[in-house]
């Protein structure tokens, strides 16, 4: 069963969209070179699958959207 879908920064500076399943194991669906690029894949992903949305694009400020 899928959790929920996040976005977040990764260490070479890009976005990733991954879809998490069994609380801690995760799916990397795209990586982007942009923020925005990120946010319409995941929010897309998030209203179709009906799923939360995590952005987590800033490191120990996670929100939920």
């Amino acid at each position: 069963m899928l959790d929920y879908v996040s976005v977040f920064k990764t260490q070479k500076s890009e976005f990733e969209v991954n879809i998490w399943y069994g609380k801690n194991k995760h799916y990397n669906i795209s990586n982007f070179e942009t923020l925005n690029e990120a946010f319409i894949l995941g929010r897309t992903l998030s209203d179709k699958l009906n799923l939360d949305l995590l952005d987590a694009t800033e490191k120990g400020n996670s929100k939920w959207l």
